[in-house]
């Protein structure tokens, strides 16, 4: 089985740089690799195609959307768009709680 940790704002991996760091604290895990949606690193002014070139070893999975950046300092990510009925999915499924801090397994 393989994991692909999607490379987001508020994630272990977030930039180009953490993503980095953290396949390096992995590398003798192939296991570990990367989910690969480009609209969230439009947002955090990464090109795509860059990351993508220098990861792609370890992209086991992709999705995408529709993304655009406005640089006009005014114009954001619609949060509310899907959000609301996702968050109310969730709410009704009884996950267990993790035993597994993610964080302590690559503290070391």
């Amino acid at each position: 089985m393989k994991f692909a940790l999607e490379v987001h704002p508020g994630e272990i991996a977030f930039d180009y740089y953490s993503t980095k760091r953290l396949l390096e604290l992995f590398a003798d895990r192939p296991e570990f690799g990367l989910n690969f949606d480009p609209s969230h690193l439009l947002w955090q002014g990464i090109k795509p195609h860059l990351f993508l070139s220098d990861f792609r070893d370890r992209v086991y999975h992709v999705h995408m959307k529709d993304a655009a950046v406005t640089l006009d300092g005014r114009s954001g990510m619609d949060r509310i768009d899907g959000a609301t009925e996702a968050a109310a999915f969730v709410k009704k499924v009884d996950f267990k709680p993790s035993d597994f801090k993610f964080d302590d397994a690559i503290a070391n």
